[in-house]
């Protein structure tokens, strides 16, 4: 049977992946600009885009890992060996 937070999980780990690649990418593209481009950027619209990009990564890993609690107390509540 598959586990009941199974998809929550994976777009916890999708989430975590696209934050890498985006940070990974904003490196890259960062060393070709210059200083004051790259202020600029950065403070009109990079520094939302990080912290939202982080704050998706946290707020799923904290759903996934409430579900699975969840999960677990509803198993043990339904087990008849209790």
């Amino acid at each position: 049977m598959a586990k009941p937070t199974h998809q929550l999980e994976a777009a916890a780990a999708a989430a975590a992946e696209a934050q890498l690649a985006l940070e990974r990418r904003i490196a890259q593209v960062d060393a070709g600009w210059s200083d004051s481009a790259r202020r600029t950027f950065e403070s009109d619209h990079l520094a939302a885009i990080r912290a939202d990009a982080r704050h998706l990564r946290t707020e799923l890993d904290e759903l996934a890992r409430l579900a699975n609690a969840t999960v677990k107390q509803l198993m043990r509540s339904q087990d008849p060996r209790r």
